[in-house]
């Protein structure tokens, strides 16, 4: 798992903190591994679009109901 972060200084055991050089750190992980690297929160989405990392795009629509049944 990698943390891509502007304020913390520290993550957890089996984390990898990116703090600084984003766009080296995605391009090293997009050459070492296969599959798919998901991404999360829209800030740094939009980092990735601009800096021309994101091959896909996927929506994902998860309904929610309220109410009484």
């Amino acid at each position: 798992k990698w943390v891509v972060s502007r304020s913390l200084k520290s993550v957890g055991p089996n984390a990898t903190l990116v703090e600084d050089d984003l766009e080296g750190a995605i391009r090293e992980l997009k050459a070492e591994r296969d599959g798919e690297i998901e991404v999360a929160g829209p800030d740094l989405a939009q980092s990735l679009t601009e800096l021309g990392l994101i091959d896909e795009y996927r929506i994902y629509l998860h309904p929610v109901v309220l109410g009484r049944g």
